[in-house]
């Protein structure tokens, strides 16, 4: 079972269950923000291989970028 992101998470607690286009559009921005302060982070810690295996880790972990 895939994990939630924190920016999933609140839209699960804080929307309806049908979004315009704009709301969606915002929702996708701060999951691809959310996704590159976690990449950001990993290859803080991270040398040789990182770019391979944060993108390996976030898609075992929450289910691709999206």
């Amino acid at each position: 079972m895939k994990k939630q992101t924190a920016v999933e998470w609140l839209v699960e607690q804080l929307m309806p269950k049908v979004l315009t286009a704009e709301q969606y559009y915002h929702i996708e921005q701060a999951k691809e923000m959310q996704k590159e302060q976690h990449k950001n982070t990993w290859y803080a810690g991270e040398k040789d291989g990182a770019i391979h295996e944060f993108e390996y880790y976030w898609e075992e972990t929450y289910g691709g970028s999206k």
